[in-house]
């Protein structure tokens, strides 16, 4: 091997057919089919790397999740990254050809100077519940689509579009259902269930994806979480000028939850109102007060998780 064994950052290309592999011990270059194989027999080599420090793969549009589970499973230190945050990298690093086997070279470097965060294995418990919430979401937007042309289709295809709204509206309401169920099934899921829709603007919808979707709810501390979902502000200061604070990245799917939350918690959590109208006092607009609003919700919900208990009304 070499000085392949020595490695410490491997990045993965991933492709539909095939993932091209950087090792940085012997900066070395390899193509191999993306199945499952050829996956479990490069785990069980990697496991004899002693100074394996992590593995990069860039989310890639569901192609990656085979490369993941398998690494994963195998107690490997996988890192899941953000694509848009690699060719940042890239292009603050003034790399800005692009070809398979340099992105893959990038991911490595990209691991060793910024350290991302190791993915956890989802339970199967999770991972069927991510399912149903993922699906959900398609049928919410499928609906939303649907009815915007009803609103302006013909007489002659209206009712083709009304019956496809009846549907979609039985699917939303038989997966919801199974949604209920799930989490009825499963023990530790029920209980930070009731918890989260304990708060006033938490349903049923907002607390299956913080669910399925942000296990470290409650694991992290109340700036990691904001981060992690996308909500924490980030600085645009240079000398004597400072910017507009503004929020990047994250888990869009969770911060989109979290935020129509926000807006009935508004209504009917008075915590949450007195914060956000305190904000709007001082000459906040109605956007960014919102966004402090759904930060300030998602620290009481990681709170809530945190310590075991319910909802408790604060002045804020």
């Amino acid at each position: 091997m070499g000085n392949l064994i020595n490695t410490t950052n491997i990045g993965i290309d991933v492709a539909k057919d095939e993932l091209v592999i950087f090792f940085d011990g012997d900066q070395s270059t390899i193509t191999v089919a993306n199945q499952q194989s050829a996956l479990t027999e490069l785990a069980e080599i990697w496991q004899a790397f002693p100074n394996l420090s992590r593995i990069v793969i860039e989310a890639s549009g569901g192609y990656e999740t085979l490369a993941v589970s398998i690494l994963a499973d195998g107690n490997l230190p996988v890192s899941l990254v953000n694509p848009k945050r690699v060719r940042d990298f890239a292009k603050g690093l003034g790399k800005l050809a692009k070809t398979d086997r340099i992105d893959a070279a990038l991911l490595a470097v990209f691991g060793q100077m910024t350290l991302p965060m190791l993915y956890q294995l989802p339970s199967p418990e999770q991972a069927q519940l991510a399912e149903l919430v993922a699906r959900r979401q398609q049928l919410v937007l499928m609906k939303a689509t649907e009815q915007t042309r009803e609103k302006q289709a013909a007489a002659n295809i209206k009712s083709s579009i009304t019956r496809h709204l009846q549907w979609l509206e039985t699917e939303i309401q038989a997966i919801d259902t199974d949604l209920q169920q799930k989490i009825k099934d499963h023990h530790p899921f029920q209980q930070l269930d009731e918890r989260l829709q304990s708060v006033p603007g938490v349903g049923p919808a907002t607390s299956a994806m913080l669910l399925a979707e942000l296990p470290e709810l409650g694991k992290i501390s109340a700036k990691a979480i904001a981060s992690l979902v996308g909500l924490a502000p980030f600085a645009a200061d240079s000398g004597r000028h400072r910017g507009q604070r503004r929020i990047i990245g994250g888990r869009s799917q969770v911060r989109k939850a979290l935020y129509m939350a926000t807006i009935a918690a508004i209504r009917c959590n008075k915590t949450i109102n007195q914060f956000y109208q305190r904000l709007k006092e001082h000459g906040k607009p109605s956007k960014v007060a919102i966004i402090a609003a759904a930060r300030k919700l998602l620290c009481f919900l990681n709170a809530i998780a945190r310590d075991g208990k319910c909802w408790t009304p604060v002045s804020i």
